[in-house]
């Protein structure tokens, strides 16, 4: 037995995406089984429920073939909403028909069971804890979702497109109604929707270059792995790897959230100095504005570092995804399978007479790669020397300022 069936990866969306096919097939086999730890029973016999995974609900609606299934993250309280892809194990015919009719022509006649399973955990369980997440088809209703609710974060595995660009809109009002809705929600879109590919996922690879329209940061994993979850499941690199992603990914929204709620704060104890003072400089005294002007640049120097810095993780691992493929497309060019007889050393000679070789390719992608994340260290080293410089200059005005050094020490 492996992973799957054992443990799971213990990535909660990971996992929340490959069992949601699990409690699809069991609805679609017994549609009339009312006892959920019977369900529970039965879906662990085949991939297990993580143990940092509570089961809350799920749902499955026939006409559409829209289904999935809500986890607690015992570890975050975050509420992981997995949607499910198409299912060939289980109703293959309404699956491949969303595929067809929601994706390709435009339709989108498959998201309203879904916007309805979300509108309910949120009413339940806050919108601000929900996380959408999905394979395949299920991505491209998790990322629907979350541009349709502006979620703070989504998390989709191999997914597929919102739509196809190219399809002519004026097939019928509905296509048209739903991908300007679409374009409408990305535009206003302010969460993160995070991409996981493996290298070699054809669904991705064909709907790239088919003008598939996707949203949000793509990191590709370095696995051939096809399509499915769970080779990436059993393979320890690419869990590690996509845990880093998503931290990373979470520090980026988490120290937004930080900056907002700290000049919230900033902005009360500003209303606090003013009804406390009775004639002074805009309701407060010289030293309070000073203390407010000198948090309000600590609170942003201190978040800015953070974004950069998670920004310069996410960009490394990028980087890494694109120097494997630019290795591996070195690799192809001795590929015997050309029709042509030419030998490996043969056909390295040809292309480097027309420019092509180890440099142009690998060698290129690889220097491009570290210029950026130079850039983007010089950044992070730049908003670090700037918070040096600030906590220097507050604590030379403390130091001449009592009042203003008591502030200081009760903010901690």
């Amino acid at each position: 037995m492996g992973r799957v069936q054992e443990t799971g990866s213990l990535i909660p969306s990971l996992d929340g995406s490959n069992l949601s096919y699990e409690f699809e097939k069991d609805r679609v086999a017994n549609p009339k089984e009312q006892d959920i730890s019977v369900v529970i029973k039965r879906v662990n016999l085949n991939k297990k429920i993580p143990e940092n995974l509570e089961y809350l609900d799920d749902f499955y609606d026939k006409v559409t073939g829209t289904s999935g299934t809500a986890f607690r993250d015992k570890n975050t309280g975050k509420i992981i909403v997995s949607y499910t892809g198409t299912n060939l194990d289980g109703n293959a015919g309404e699956d491949i028909y969303a595929d067809a009719s929601g994706i390709f022509l435009g339709t989108g006649f498959h998201y309203p069971p879904a916007f309805k399973f979300y509108e309910k955990l949120a009413e339940k369980y806050g919108a601000e804890n929900l996380i959408p997440t999905g394979h395949s088809l299920g991505g491209n209703v998790a990322m629907r979702v979350a541009l349709r609710y502006n979620s703070k974060m989504a998390i989709v595995y191999n997914s597929a497109p919102l739509y196809m660009k190219g399809i002519q809109i004026k097939i019928s009002p509905i296509v048209s109604q739903n991908i300007n809705q679409i374009n409408e929600d990305i535009a206003n879109y302010t969460g993160r929707i995070v991409r996981i590919v493996a290298k070699n996922d054809p669904l991705t690879n064909i709907s790239e270059n088919s003008n598939g329209v996707f949203v949000g940061d793509k990191f590709t994993l370095p696995i051939l792995s096809e399509h499915g979850l769970d080779p990436i499941v059993e393979n320890d690199e690419q869990v590690a790897n996509i845990l880093r992603i998503i931290n990373t990914e979470e520090q980026l929204v988490s120290t937004i959230e930080m900056v907002s709620s700290r000049m919230q704060s900033l902005k009360k104890k500003k209303r606090s100095f003013a009804n406390s003072n009775s004639i002074s400089l805009e309701g407060v005294t010289s030293s309070q504005l000073i203390y407010l002007d000198a948090m309000q640049a600590k609170i942003l120097s201190e978040g800015l570092i953070n974004v950069s810095t998670s920004s310069l993780e996410l960009i490394e691992h990028s980087g890494e995804g694109t120097q494997y493929k630019a290795q591996s497309l070195y690799d192809s060019l001795t590929n015997s399978n050309l029709g042509l007889s030419l030998s490996p050393d043969e056909l390295l000679s040809a292309f480097a007479e027309a420019g092509v070789h180890y440099d142009s390719i690998v060698g290129e992608i690889s220097r491009r790669c570290s210029d950026k994340e130079k850039e983007v260290r010089n950044i992070v080293d730049a908003f670090n020397r700037l918070k040096t410089n600030l906590d220097t200059g507050i604590q030379a005005l403390i130091e001449k300022d009592k009042e203003l050094e008591n502030m200081f020490t009760l903010e901690g």
